[in-house]
């Protein structure tokens, strides 16, 4: 006769209770559901950002919206549960609200954007109800959301360039660089799915000419913070390489990356703007630094928007498309030190976590904030990351804010509500540990 281990009733009882949590639990579980919702639901309409509402696109209702949620979500709790580090940002905002002019509604408008990722950091940082699938959830119904838009915009143009008339291809670019991000924090030896996620989220950017995110997913698939052995990182780097390489010879490539359409590989490092495709940049960046009138305390916020209207055009180069350069043209080095000492502690914040905890679930969730974070001082080379924050920086900081949650409801050993907290993972464990006599590990 096989061995059978003797059931505690009243443990049983216990866990059974488990699957029935009370209303106030499952309230609770409901807003913040609602709220992951909402953070997919804004940047979803943000894909659809040429369209416009009383006079403003709907990527700017996008992130004014996600201002207004998580403002009347975490007033009325008056910060007590807010794990996030926000503080740590608040010398850059106030170094930010200092330099802009609020008469002007452009800078307020920007330092509304600039606020809007914290917020939804420290609103998921307070989330009571912790569960890895609602934000696995979310990023699920992110990628299908931004799929189906990217199709339509396919049927509607005919072309898999998506040049549709609704579609904003240059900011969900940044969208799809994240869904491969998340991608990639899953892979590990035994689910290996996200690879298909990856590549199709690579083959969209490279069909929709997205120069820097194409550059971005291959870079940090090979040199990213996540659970892929370095021999398979090698052979990856190999495939990436060669197939790189057949991509660059193509005539499509060529057309795209080269003004006379054709070129080498020396041609792109020479980064000459009468050789190689830059959209303008590489004559509109030297142009921009010189007209920075304040090195270190800036010009002022959006004067990098009115030099640019003033020297190309109104309409035509209204952003640098070069976030550093923006940074240090409205708010001077010393705002580029402002911002740079929260995202460095941030990202070594992340890997710290990542690499101190075993728990798969915390791992995924600092994969995804480290790489997320990593990705988009990349695109911050060549894009509007910070301007484009509802495609990008919504999702990822909500992910990061819920990386603090999680943390502090399931990890810490210490927080008795981790042992009865409704769906988590070690919920049976540690209820059968304390049936059968044995203290919590």
């Amino acid at each position: 006769m096989k061995f059978c281990q003797p059931i505690n009733i009243w443990t049983r009882s216990n866990l059974i209770g488990l699957d029935t949590p009370n209303t106030r639990s499952r309230s609770l579980i409901k807003w913040e559901q609602l709220f992951l919702h909402t953070i997919v639901g804004t940047t979803l309409l943000a894909s659809a950002g040429d369209f416009k509402l009383w006079g403003v696109h709907l990527r700017g209702w996008a992130w004014f919206l996600m201002l207004a949620v998580s403002t009347l979500y975490i007033i009325p709790r008056k910060g007590k549960v807010v794990k996030f580090p926000w503080y740590l940002w608040l010398p850059w905002f106030v170094w930010v609200g200092y330099k802009s002019d609020f008469s002007n509604m452009a800078a307020i408008q920007r330092l509304a954007i600039l606020l809007t990722p914290i917020f939804v950091a420290s609103v998921c940082s307070s989330f009571q109800k912790v569960n890895l699938k609602m934000i696995k959830k979310s990023y699920d119904v992110l990628w299908v959301g931004s799929l189906c838009i990217y199709g339509c915009a396919v049927l509607q143009s005919g072309s898999l360039l998506a040049d549709a008339d609704f579609y904003t291809v240059e900011g969900i670019a940044m969208t799809f660089t994240l869904i491969a991000v998340a991608a990639i924090a899953g892979i590990n030896k035994t689910a290996k799915q996200g690879y298909i996620t990856f590549v199709l989220c690579l083959l969209i950017l490279i069909f929709t000419r997205s120069r820097m995110p194409v550059l971005v997913l291959p870079a940090i698939l090979i040199f990213g913070f996540h659970n892929i052995s370095m021999r398979n990182r090698i052979i990856l780097c190999i495939f990436l390489v060669c197939g790189a390489t057949i991509l660059f010879m193509s005539a499509p490539a060529q057309e795209n990356i080269f003004l006379s359409g054709y070129g080498s590989l020396s041609d792109i490092i020479s980064l000459d703007p009468t050789l190689v495709k830059a959209s303008g940049r590489l004559t509109a960046w030297p142009l921009y630094i010189k007209g920075i009138e304040n090195i270190w305390f800036g010009d002022g916020s959006t004067e990098s928007v009115v030099f640019g209207n003033a020297t190309f055009g109104a309409g035509k180069w209204s952003h640098p498309h070069n976030e550093y350069i923006r940074v240090l043209f409205d708010y001077g080095i010393i705002g580029i030190v402002l911002l740079s000492v929260p995202v460095v502690w941030l990202l070594a914040l992340l890997y710290k976590k990542g690499r101190s905890n075993n728990a798969n679930d915390m791992r995924w969730l600092c994969f995804v904030g480290f790489n997320g974070v990593f990705a988009t001082l990349l695109l911050g080379i060549s894009g509007n990351v910070l301007m484009y924050v509802a495609y990008i920086g919504n999702v990822l900081f909500a992910t990061i804010g819920y990386t603090f949650a999680f943390e502090d409801k399931t990890i810490n050993a210490r927080n008795t509500s981790y042992e009865n907290l409704f769906g988590s993972q070690q919920t049976w464990q540690t209820q059968w540990r304390r049936g059968n006599g044995l203290s919590y590990q």
